[in-house]
């Protein structure tokens, strides 16, 4: 009855949606094993998870099935789509799958798995007790009480930061260097110089950190972090001592950071993939912005995430008031349907369409009429992708244990 009720939920949001050939979906897993979990990377690659019989667990990386184990890790993927690794455990132990080999590792447990923002090198920790084991360019070390998830390594493979808790404080590790004690951290990422960037607390007041060096006046706290997969912008919403919020950018060609107007709240950050180009959302009083640097777009008290293309030439989001409007590249263009913007949206390079998921199926729009497209109806349904090396939408759906992907596109 749950599920009827939230397919016709969907119809009441949607209004008309036409099936027709410009949506496809292919069979991926016949169900023969119980689908456990499945996704995708932002690229090109699928995984999925079965349970062939009870206890063991089966992954499925873009269609090559590897044995059945005890225990399985999310797999990661490598920002270039060349590589990806997992973690998993059999009776002999932890051991590491990767894209062309596979690494045993004498583990208690395992840690962090990362690779650089190219996608060339790879680094991962593993568990002694309590010592964690880090393996990186083609050494190892010992660290205690790591902060879980804050491994990092830079483009060429060398560099290497690390958190470490310590006695109810936290500092930062970088390429062996320890920082001074802070009450609390937040990790960034590599400076294309090799630096690193984080943001810490001290008492009640945050910074932002080059290696060991602040850079930023003190704030009361920095909501939100961004940097680009060059190292060569970087951005955050902070809260000043006024109590505003605003939106901060780094470059090396800024005399001084890039800082917007203030704002009761800015979230919602999105770097352009290379320039130095910050979208955000903003709210003043009873007004709702989503600016491009200095540059104000209205909108309602409800919108998506505002995204670049992969490519930067565009940008998109929905808002909703009232109605419901698309903002491509500046432009509004109103929508006769309403939208539920709390899900991700992919838009394809010109704009010339947008997609997204409802509970049941991928739903593709051109931007330039009010027409619905859709493909097969699904009981679960993951989201969405623009895949850019096969200018197509892409979702994961599931009916009964089959896995599907469904496609759509504007070609």
């Amino acid at each position: 009855m749950s599920k009827l009720l939230h397919i016709l939920i969907s119809f009441l949001f949607l209004g008309s949606v036409v099936e027709s050939r410009q949506c496809f979906d292919f069979l991926l897993l016949d169900g023969s094993e119980r689908l456990h979990s499945f996704g995708m990377d932002s690229t090109d690659h699928w995984w999925a998870v079965t349970i062939p019989y009870e206890g063991r667990f089966r992954m499925i990386i873009d269609g090559e099935e590897f044995e059945a184990v005890n225990q399985l890790r999310k797999p990661v993927f490598s920002n270039n789509s060349y590589q990806w690794a997992f973690f998993a455990e059999d009776n002999l132990g932890w051991m590491i799958f990767t894209n062309d080999s596979l690494y045993e590792l004498n583990a208690s447990n395992v840690g962090d798995l990362v690779f650089d923002p190219d996608g060339f090198y790879m680094s991962y920790s593993y568990f002694k007790g309590d010592q964690e084991i880090i393996v990186h360019d083609s050494s190892s070390f010992t660290v205690y009480n790591k902060i879980p998830g804050s491994l990092f390594i830079d483009r060429d493979g060398k560099g290497i930061a690390y958190g470490i808790a310590r006695n109810g404080k936290e500092l930062v590790y970088i390429n062996g260097k320890e920082s001074t004690v802070y009450d609390d951290i937040k990790m960034i990422g590599f400076w294309h110089d090799g630096s690193f960037m984080y943001a810490a607390r001290i008492g009640e007041f945050w910074q932002i950190y080059k290696d060991h060096e602040p850079i930023s006046e003190y704030f009361l706290g920095v909501a939100e972090t961004k940097i680009n997969r060059f190292g060569t912008v970087m951005a955050y919403a902070a809260l000043l001592t006024s109590r505003m919020y605003v939106a901060i950018m780094h470059h090396d060609d800024f005399i001084e950071p890039f800082e917007s107007e203030r704002y009761d709240m800015v979230r919602n950050l999105s770097l352009h993939p290379w320039e130095a180009l910050l979208l955000y959302e903003a709210n003043y009083s009873h007004y709702f912005y989503i600016n491009l640097n200095f540059t104000e777009y209205d909108a309602g008290q409800i919108n998506t995430l505002p995204i670049f293309s992969h490519n930067g030439d565009d940008t998109f989001f929905i808002s909703c008031r009232i109605g419901c409007y698309a903002n491509i590249n500046g432009h509004r263009i109103p929508l006769r349907n309403d939208y539920l913007v709390n899900r991700t949206f992919a838009i394809s390079p010109g704009v010339k369409s947008f997609a997204f998921t409802t509970g049941t199926s991928l739903v593709m729009r051109f931007s330039d009429n009010d027409l619905l497209y859709s493909g097969m109806m699904v009981n679960s349904v993951g989201n969405v992708r623009y895949n850019r090396f096969k200018n197509r939408y892409e979702a994961l759906g599931e009916i009964n244990n089959r896995l599907y992907l469904l496609t759509c596109t504007d070609q």
